[in-house]
């Protein structure tokens, strides 16, 4: 009997214990908030995050221009095919994102197009310290879109070698 009673106590006490943890706050920019108690006005510490350092291409980077759905193309998974008819190329087994890694290796130049396992975009004009001015089929919500993003992580291809090597004899 005492046993149980013991056990029940002691069952009651950890279960009528608060619990003291603090609420799931994600960083975010946050004024500082300044609390009244009693006599004392105290400054709750919140995070702060570090303005963005401003160069030429932050007014740019922040620019989308929406690009209309290639026409042609499936309503979803349609990066490789609206950068193959970006590029006027008529090939289908191109639709694949992978599939764009068959072309040979490059340096980033326009008219090229980088490559990751899952996603193609065609690269449009250099914006210099490392961003460039994309054509970003299905970037997001299957929308098309012209905006500067950074290459990181992504293999860059030249999916026209043909037309370069006569454009260099043209204008040798």
């Amino acid at each position: 009997m005492k046993l149980k009673t013991a056990a029940s106590a002691a069952l009651i006490a950890m279960l009528s214990t608060p619990a003291y943890s603090l609420p799931h706050r994600s960083i975010q920019q946050v004024q500082p908030r300044t609390i009244q108690q009693g006599q004392y006005r105290l400054r709750q510490q919140v995070p702060r995050v570090q303005p963005r350092i401003q160069n030429d291409t932050s007014k740019i980077r922040d620019q989308v221009t929406m690009l209309p759905h290639p026409e042609g193309c499936p309503k979803t998974a349609f990066c490789g095919c609206g950068a193959a008819k970006d590029l006027g190329i008529e090939d289908d087994s191109l639709w694949s994102a992978s599939a764009w890694l068959k072309f040979p290796r490059s340096s980033p130049a326009p008219n090229t197009a980088a490559v990751a396992a899952h996603h193609v975009f065609v690269l449009k004009r250099d914006m210099g310290n490392g961003n460039w001015l994309v054509a970003d089929y299905n970037s997001g919500g299957h929308l098309s879109r012209l905006h500067v993003r950074g290459l990181a992580g992504f293999t860059i291809v030249n999916p026209l070698p043909r037309l370069k090597s006569w454009w260099k004899s043209f204008t040798a």
